[in-house]
C-alpha cells in the first residue's frame, strides 16, 4: 500500500507539469499571433502587428524629388484594392533611394501631416494603409529593406483585405514621427563603393562619387 503513494505523487505531479507546460505553450502562441512582429534585429524588441500602419519616405535631389511628387498626384484618392497595389507598389520602386524612413502603427501618428526629420529639405510622401488582417511594422527604421518589405505586402493585397489607403504628403515640422537615416546597405538593389562607401545601384559598375570601378 505504501509503495503505490510515492507512484500517485509522481503520476499527479507530471499531470500538473503537463498542464502547465501545455498553457504556457498556447499563450506564447497566441501572443505571437495577436500582436508580435515575427522576426526584430538584434538589440530590437519585436516590433506590433497592427491592421493600421503609416509609412515615411524621404527624399532628395530635384530627380527623387519630382517622382515622389508625382506619386502623391497620381494616387491623390485611393478606393479599391487595385490602386492601394498601384501606390504601394510605386513606393517600393521608389524606395531604394530614400535617406530616411519611418513605419509604424497608425496608432502612434496623431496627425498624418506632420513628421519629424530633423532637415528644412528635401521630399516628404507617405502611405497610410489599413486591412482586414495584420501587418508587420518595423522595429529598427534603419532597415529600409524591412519598410519595402511591409509596402510589397500592401502591394499583394486582395481585394478581401482591403479597407482603406491614402498617399500623404506630410511636412516636416516639430511633431509627428522622427524619421531617422537609412543604413545605406539595406537598400534594395544598392551596393556600397569598396572604397568611399557611396550607394550605388546593383547594376552600375562605376561609382557616382569617386569614379572607382565596381568589383566584380
Amino acid at each position: 500500500m505504501s509503495s503505490s503513494i510515492p507512484f500517485a505523487s509522481l503520476a499527479c505531479s507530471l499531470v500538473v507539469f503537463l498542464a502547465v507546460a501545455g498553457g504556457l505553450v498556447f499563450f506564447l502562441m497566441r501572443k505571437r499571433d495577436s500582436g508580435v512582429s515575427r522576426e526584430a534585429p538584434a538589440g530590437f524588441a519585436p516590433a506590433p502587428l497592427a491592421r493600421e500602419i503609416v509609412c515615411f519616405l524621404r527624399f532628395e535631389g530635384e530627380e527623387d524629388e519630382s517622382y515622389v511628387q508625382d506619386i502623391a498626384r497620381r494616387f491623390s484618392r485611393i478606393s479599391s484594392a487595385a490602386q492601394a497595389r498601384d501606390a504601394a507598389l510605386a513606393l517600393v520602386r521608389a524606395a531604394p533611394t530614400a535617406t530616411h524612413a519611418w513605419l509604424g502603427p497608425k496608432s502612434e501618428v496623431p496627425d498624418l501631416g506632420a513628421i519629424r526629420s530633423g532637415l528644412g529639405f528635401g521630399a516628404y510622401i507617405g502611405l497610410y494603409a489599413s486591412a482586414r488582417t495584420a501587418l508587420d511594422t518595423v522595429a529598427d527604421d534603419r532597415s529600409l529593406d524591412r519598410v519595402v518589405q511591409t509596402l510589397r505586402d500592401v502591394a499583394k493585397w486582395t481585394d478581401a483585405e482591403f479597407v482603406n489607403a491614402q498617399v500623404l504628403s506630410p511636412q516636416a515640422g516639430t511633431s509627428g514621427p522622427v524619421l531617422v537615416a537609412v543604413n545605406p546597405e539595406s537598400r534594395p538593389g544598392m551596393q556600397l563603393c569598396a572604397y568611399c562607401g557611396h550607394p550605388n545601384p546593383a547594376h552600375e559598375t562605376v561609382c557616382a562619387n569617386c569614379g572607382a570601378r565596381a568589383a566584380s
